[in-house]
């Protein structure tokens, strides 16, 4: 089947995937850049999940020597409601 344009159906199909993951790209870009311009930390970089379990572990470690965190794992949360710099 032939477009308009003369590409073929398959070309269009390609040519709206493309389309599709450059309009992912940028939507991943200004959500970066936005939290970034309101001191945040972007949650598509850092998933909050990922902190609290590398905190967890670190948690383990200090145990073992007597140690703890000085911060509360569980509120971890918090800190990514907080500005990242001034």
């Amino acid at each position: 089947m032939i477009t308009i344009e003369g590409s073929t159906r398959k070309e269009m199909e390609v040519r709206f995937l493309i389309a599709q993951q450059l309009n992912m790209i940028r939507d991943h870009y200004s959500e970066i850049t936005r939290a970034c311009h309101d001191e945040k930390i972007p949650s598509n970089i850092v998933k909050k999940e990922q902190p609290k379990r590398d905190l967890e572990d670190l948690n383990k470690v200090l145990n073992e020597k007597g140690d703890e965190l000085a911060i509360n794992i569980g509120d971890i949360e918090k800190y990514f409601r907080l500005p990242i710099a001034h």
